[in-house]
């Protein structure tokens, strides 16, 4: 009896510590200013006469386009593709996780990921493309700050105009 009291009351304990860690988390990532949406874009040179006579870019060829501007299909179809629920979670698709983990444990090796729409996003705005557990936590924290501070369809919208198809699209 005594040890089973112990152990219950040690695991209150834990869970009321990671409930103020996970809380602190938020507090702080919610008082940090709002991340940049930023990329480069190419710069456009235009005559008196609004006559396109140049255009300069770095690595890519880009112009943002807001989302009104969009084809619904491109919408849908990265949302059905790439995160189904994207508008039904904060950042983190729990189920994609646990998912993610068992194809990893059974295959065993990084066979899966289950970054979300808005993580990408993060990793495409912030980070490397290198698959270390350091960059899937600091992508997790700068998924957590858009979404704290960025509508989904903000998030959209940058994400939309910044992931790269494949072949120049």
């Amino acid at each position: 009896r005594k040890m089973i009291k112990r152990t219950l009351g040690s695991f209150i304990l834990l869970v009321a510590l990671m409930t103020c860690c996970v809380a602190a988390i938020f507090f702080y990532a919610y008082e940090l200013p709002p991340p940049s949406l930023s990329v480069p874009e190419s710069t456009v040179l235009f005559s008196k006469d609004e006559d396109v006579i140049g255009e300069f870019y770095a690595d890519q060829n880009r112009h943002w386009i807001s989302l009104d501007d969009m084809a619904d299909s491109i919408i849908e179809a990265t949302i059905a593709v790439e995160d189904r629920r994207f508008y039904d979670h904060y950042g983190f698709d729990f189920f994609r996780i646990g998912g993610a983990i068992l194809t990893n444990i059974r295959t065993g090796r990084k066979a899966e990921g289950a970054s979300t729409i808005t993580q990408q996003y993060a990793r495409n705005l912030f980070l490397n493309h290198e698959k270390t557990w350091s960059r899937k936590l600091h992508e997790a924290f700068y998924a957590l700050r858009l979404e704290l501070h960025y509508s989904k369809n903000e998030i959209l919208e940058g994400y939309l105009n910044t992931i790269y198809y494949g072949h120049g699209a």
